[in-house]
């Protein structure tokens, strides 16, 4: 008999979140006895009697907390520590010992994104070895903004292998900070990447020539005259946007105008909602019923 299990979100301004909708109907499709809430907190600590308790098999971490989520968990995985930010927390039972490993699956549905747009392009697959100036030895990918959705952005390029990586932030001493902390780490394929830090908005488009950008920012931020420059002599190639409100952000419409794939936030945050719901139950996540079950919100 499956024991019943209680999953949150912890985070603030919540109230829109569609990610219980998304979580709840997957329990649903496979008979779990599990139930999602939404658990709005100033801190963490605020709801530590939530984490301690036996029911807790597991939460969603969203921004401010993904970055003080350390200190709770007994194991983090790699992608975690390297992005420096947990936006997912499993609960297990070890030998009688309880367990709470904070892991980041922000980065896996970006990660995958890039995958399949290179696919679709003939470019080596990140577990494929690339040969020295192989197809992917001329990839760049630019990401605009240097928060924690942007170290996410990075380390996903990363793991696809990209042999630039460019970061804008209007600050651009904050996208330098990035740069020293992802300094001399390599592709799965042990290729070099160069990462570099510019000023926002990018000045010319020559000094980039992105295959692939990834937008990090609040939607409303980025202006489509700010980017469209980014996409001039350039008929093909990837645009992400991890905002999901508004729907159509600047950076999607210059995109689009360009002829550019665009994915955008809702796709993102599925693709992540997919790994967190395999990690929690190890069962493989109903993506057709939590897709359905989150069209008619949005």
């Amino acid at each position: 008999m499956i024991t019943p299990q209680t999953y949150h979100i912890f985070g603030q301004t919540l109230t829109t979140s569609l990610s219980p909708t998304l979580h709840n109907a997957a329990f649903a499709h496979h008979r779990l006895p599990h139930h999602y809430t939404i658990q709005e907190c100033p801190s963490l600590a605020a709801v530590q009697h939530l984490i301690d308790a036996p029911t807790f098999g597991g939460a969603s971490v969203t921004m401010p907390h993904k970055l003080t989520a350390f200190p709770l968990c007994d194991e983090v995985s790699n992608a975690a520590r390297q992005i420096g930010a947990i936006n997912t927390l499993i609960a297990e039972t070890r030998g009688g010992q309880r367990v709470l490993t904070g892991d980041n699956t922000d980065w896996r549905g970006l990660y995958e994104l890039v995958e399949e747009f290179s696919a679709s392009r003939g470019y080596p697959s990140s577990r494929e070895e690339v040969q020295a100036g192989g197809p992917t030895a001329g990839q760049t990918g630019l990401v605009l903004g240097a928060g924690g959705a942007a170290r996410a952005a990075v380390y996903a390029l990363l793991q696809a292998n990209f042999a630039r990586i460019v970061i804008a932030n209007r600050t651009v001493e904050k996208a330098e900070t990035i740069v020293r902390d992802f300094e001399g780490l390599a592709g799965p394929n042990g290729s070099d990447c160069e990462i570099v830090a510019v000023k926002y908005p990018v000045p010319a488009v020559g000094e980039v020539k992105p295959e692939v950008v990834i937008g990090t920012v609040p939607g409303a931020v980025v202006a489509e005259t700010e980017v469209e420059g980014l996409f001039a002599g350039s008929e093909d190639g990837l645009v992400v946007e991890m905002a999901y409100k508004p729907r159509v952000t600047g950076l999607m419409r210059a995109a689009r105008q360009a002829g550019w794939q665009v994915q955008d936030g809702l796709e993102v945050l599925l693709r992540q909602g997919f790994v967190q719901y395999a990690l929690w139950t190890g069962r493989k996540p109903p993506v057709e019923v939590m897709r359905g079950s989150i069209a008619e919100r949005v």
